[in-house]
Order: structure tokens, then C-alpha cells, then sequence
């Protein structure tokens, strides 16, 4: 979930995000080459359970509805 989150902004949920993992532990084993075209299936978003997200990684941003605000938050 985190990995997906932080690097291209898919929120999966835990068990949507599971194959996406052992594609991971598998590129890591070198199961996978590395120059191979794979695809991942991420079914079921983070909102269903967004309690346990909050406790595994961290609280999200508050900010205000405003566009200096969004682009002031992201430059800190």
C-alpha cells in the first residue's frame, strides 16, 4: 500500500495490493528479469479501510481548499 501510494498514487486496498507485493519480493529475488514488461492488477481501493492505512504509514495532509495552499504543502 505504501509503496504504491508514495510512488504512483494508486490507494489499494490491503488485499488488492497483495499481488502487486509478490511481484515485488519476486523482482527482488531475481525471479523476474530485470529489462521484463509486467503488469499488475491493483483491485479494491484504500478507502474500505482507511483506519489501518492511517496507523501503517502516517496521517494524511489537512489542507485548505485553496491552490497556494495545495502547492505551499507540497514545496515543504
Amino acid at each position: 500500500q505504501k509503496l504504491l501510494g508514495t510512488t504512483c498514487g494508486v490507494f489499494g486496498e490491503p488485499a488488492g495490493v497483495t499481488g502487486t507485493a509478490g511481484l515485488k519480493k519476486a523482482c527482488e529475488q531475481g525471479l523476474i528479469p530485470k529489462d521484463a514488461t509486467v503488469v499488475s492488477i491493483v483491485t479494491g481501493n484504500g478507502l474500505k479501510d482507511v483506519d489501518n492505512t492511517i496507523k501503517a504509514t502516517k496521517p494524511p495532509m489537512l489542507i485548505k481548499p485553496d491552490m497556494g495552499a495545495l502547492l505551499g504543502a507540497f514545496k515543504a
